[in-house]
């Protein structure tokens, strides 16, 4: 029986989409880190909450956006992910985005909507990040999109 299988079994057997583990993370967060697409459909499908929040605020979509799956982003969002949610220091999935490098992921969240002048806690914007990680493709991106230039942090 594959991983697949074993989800739908469980689901079938009420199991609930949305227990956590130690740590908060329901089944959607590990799906997400471990890029099973087809998983969190089922998921989704029967009833996960699509921004469901582990220990430090993480939803499954600043996870998907950390690990630069454009697919996983895509279907989060198209099931109502917040996509400006922001994690215990106020990252939105798009500041992780673009503090990772990930262009295509960063353009799905500008193209759905992810706010270009959200601050973490220490005042960055996504063009903040991306530049102190020398993600310049990234930096372009944001710059097309009309990303401020001249935002001050704190």
């Amino acid at each position: 029986m594959g991983c697949m299988n074993i989800v739908i079994y469980l689901i079938q057997h009420m199991a609930n989409p949305d227990v956590q583990t130690i740590r908060g993370e329901t089944p959607l967060h590990l799906a997400a880190r471990a890029n099973q697409t087809d998983i969190i459909r089922v998921l989704l499908r029967n009833g996960a909450q699509v921004d469901a929040k582990a220990r430090e605020n993480q939803t499954p979509l600043h996870i998907a956006a950390r690990l630069g799956n454009s697919d996983i982003v895509s279907l989060l969002l198209q099931h109502g992910a917040s996509i400006d949610a922001i994690t215990k220091d106020q990252y939105t999935a798009l500041h992780i985005a673009t503090k990772e490098g990930h262009e295509e992921t960063a353009a799905i969240l500008i193209d759905n909507g992810a706010s270009l002048t959200s601050q973490t806690k220490k005042g960055f914007t996504p063009l903040h990040l991306a530049a102190k990680y020398g993600n310049i493709k990234v930096a372009r991106l944001l710059i097309s999109r009309n990303a401020p230039v001249d935002a001050q942090g704190k």
